[in-house]
């Protein structure tokens, strides 16, 4: 496949858009910051804000289409909230309409996106690369599907770290918690994003390197009839690097996606 190519399925049309925005708005996002037009408009207040991806027709087909991409997923682990959050949380347990109004008050298209935390990770649009096939990818967490979520309305399964996650899933819970989890992201990529047959997803924690969950991924997607490749070496973009470290992180995912791409 070549480059074109890959834009052509890689492209959200508005509904697969709007299907995103109405039913994942509080836990997906886009790796999307547009530069400024210039320091007078809002967005020049703010040196690593960027645009609201929640807009209208004529905005979605002039600025995001464009740019929005289905073919690459950048999959963080959960939702890392304060512990004052997950108590909010635990307060309104099982029902699911409140959780979900708590998550949309902080998260509105903006998860791991925020309009600036990606910021210093993953916009390198001044990258002397040939092809970018980074920008505007699709970005969600993995653990969001708690085990009594079977609708997989993605009610969240908050902690602080993620050490306080795998602490309370251990042994057959965990690889439950897994399979589950696996199959709300298929119906989240597969049936909501449509993500085209041939995919990437870009591991952002390196929870999620052990064998048991990628094996759990990949199966559940070969039987919905896609195939995913998954990439281990994009560090969280709130791991302690510097700016050029992760330029260079960024810089090695794209040749390991173009590597992919050209082999569909």
């Amino acid at each position: 496949m070549n480059w074109k190519e890959f834009q052509e399925q890689s492209r959200l049309t508005e509904k697969e858009y709007r299907n995103v925005s109405n039913k994942l708005a509080h836990v997906g996002s886009f790796a999307y910051w547009p530069k400024p037009e210039s320091n007078s408009t809002p967005l020049g207040r703010y040196k690593s804000a960027a645009e609201d991806l929640i807009v209208d027709s004529e905005h979605f087909s002039a600025h995001l289409e464009p740019c929005l991409n289905k073919s690459v997923i950048l999959l963080g682990l959960n939702f890392g909230v304060p512990a004052a959050i997950k108590a909010k949380i635990n307060a309104v347990h099982h029902d699911s309409a409140k959780i979900l109004e708590i998550w949309q008050s902080m998260n509105y298209m903006s998860n791991q996106y925020g309009k600036k935390y990606g910021q210093k990770s993953l916009n390198h649009r001044n990258l002397q690369m040939r092809h970018d096939y980074i920008h505007g990818a699709y970005m969600t967490d993995f653990f969001k599907y708690p085990l009594d979520d079977t609708k997989f309305v993605a009610t969240g399964l908050p902690t602080s770290t993620a050490a306080e996650l795998f602490k309370e899933y251990k042994g057959a819970s965990r690889r439950e918690l897994v399979s589950h989890n696996a199959d709300g992201l298929v119906h989240e990529l597969v049936d909501i994003l449509e993500v085209p047959r041939h995919f990437v997803i870009v591991s952002m924690h390196t929870s999620l390197k052990p064998k048991y969950i990628q094996k759990a991924i990949k199966e559940r997607f070969a039987h919905a009839g896609h195939q995913v490749e998954i990439i281990d070496s994009m560090p969280h973009y709130q791991a302690r690097k510097t700016k050029e470290e992760f330029k260079e992180a960024y810089k090695s995912v794209n040749t390991q996606i173009a590597a992919y791409v050209s082999a569909w």
